[in-house]
């Protein structure tokens, strides 16, 4: 059995051009459309690049707020300390000194038992981070600077899980604020605390100025740190 081809109506080679035509310009939209796909995403990790620098530059200096006041955390560490080695029963209450000026804040500061501890209280944001890598805009970044970014927001990370602890001993030890018989298990337990309070006021100043040290390296286009002495 023969098999016969339906000849185009204008002859094969002009059924080959036009064929040609039709691919050529299947290609030529797909490559357009190539084109404008990474043009969005240019866009798109150039605005991720500017909203993790803002981000950045308020941990930044929320980090060289943390390490200019570690030694006044200390500082109210070993005061505490030793009023509890020197006691023998009676407790006089020792609430948290403030600053003339401390400015009160609502539902934070209102608590029915005082203070003797304050942890600084800092939100360290990472949701630009989050929102790039649920959009996958750090796909087409480089290799090096998405690990230079993760480095910074592990340090952030670590920072605000050690802030937590921080909060949980601070409320622990409120009752110290108010007069009191104090026992020895009482003594030794606040004491303890005490003691995990400085190796975590240490450790986040530390964190917070290796968090400098590596935003420096980064050389963003910070506009608010590059402004601020602290850095």
């Amino acid at each position: 059995m023969n098999f016969h081809l339906p000849k185009p109506l204008h002859g094969w080679r002009a059924f080959v051009g036009e064929v040609g035509i039709i691919v050529l310009g299947v290609l030529i939209a797909l490559g357009f459309g190539q084109i404008v796909q990474e043009w969005q995403w240019h866009d798109d990790v150039r605005t991720t690049r500017q909203a993790l620098a803002n981000e950045l530059a308020n941990a930044a200096n929320q980090a060289a707020m943390r390490v200019a006041v570690e030694d006044c955390l200390r500082d109210r560490i070993g005061e505490l300390a030793a009023k509890l080695k020197a006691s023998r029963g009676p407790w006089t209450g020792d609430p948290m000194p403030l600053a003339s000026d401390a400015q009160f804040t609502p539902h934070w500061d209102n608590r029915s038992m005082g203070r003797v501890y304050a942890v600084p209280l800092v939100g360290w944001s990472q949701d630009a981070w989050d929102t790039a890598k649920s959009a996958g805009v750090l796909d087409h970044m480089g290799h090096a600077e998405v690990a230079s970014y993760s480095d910074v927001y592990g340090e952030i990370a670590g920072i605000r899980d050690y802030q937590n602890q921080e909060l949980l001993l601070e409320s622990s030890l409120s009752f110290l604020s108010s007069d009191q018989q104090l026992d020895d298990q009482s003594r030794n337990g606040a004491l303890g605390k005490l003691g995990q309070l400085d190796s975590l006021n240490a450790t986040n100043a530390g964190l917070s100025n290796l968090l400098i040290e590596q935003m420096k390296r980064l050389h963003l286009l910070l506009d608010r740190a590059s402004r601020s002495k602290q850095l």
